[in-house]
């Protein structure tokens, strides 16, 4: 899991596209900070929508970007709104479905939340530990 406060373009990239799944958890570490302002601070072009690009000198991606935020959530009262529970649970959704296409699913679990070894999986990563999550969509180098 990639902190906050260690991200950048080149990380980004390079964590991304040495991920097995192609995705990248993050944890927040500074209470100021966001994702948003960090990437933006070392060059994010997106368009704040559905897909983010990041560009660096050798290599041009494309990622789904997943607010998960479980760190604020830890400590609220109120119940979780319908939205974040959405997006977490198409975050799991993503991930099982690559996952799958690896050949992990062994069982041929249909639904990821009645896998024992997906969720064994998604436990051993810390997943809930993540405030955000990035799903690697495209990629191509840059002559």
């Amino acid at each position: 899991m990639q902190q906050i406060s260690e991200l950048n373009v080149d990380t980004t990239i390079n964590e991304l596209l040495n991920s097995e799944l192609g995705f990248l958890l993050i944890k927040k570490d500074t209470k100021n900070e966001d994702v948003y302002e960090v990437l933006n601070k070392t060059g994010i072009v997106s368009d704040w929508t559905l897909r983010f690009v990041l560009t660096n000198n050798y290599h041009h991606i494309v990622f789904h970007f997943f607010p998960l935020l479980y760190s604020e959530t830890d400590n609220m009262e109120k119940p979780l709104s319908q939205s974040l529970a959405t997006i977490r649970s198409m975050a799991i959704k993503n991930l099982f479905l690559r996952w799958t296409e690896a050949g992990h699913n062994k069982s041929h679990a249909k639904d990821p939340f009645k896998s024992k070894s997906f969720m064994k999986y998604i436990n051993d990563l810390s997943f809930t530990d993540a405030d955000y999550m990035l799903l690697l969509v495209e990629h191509s180098e840059i002559e």
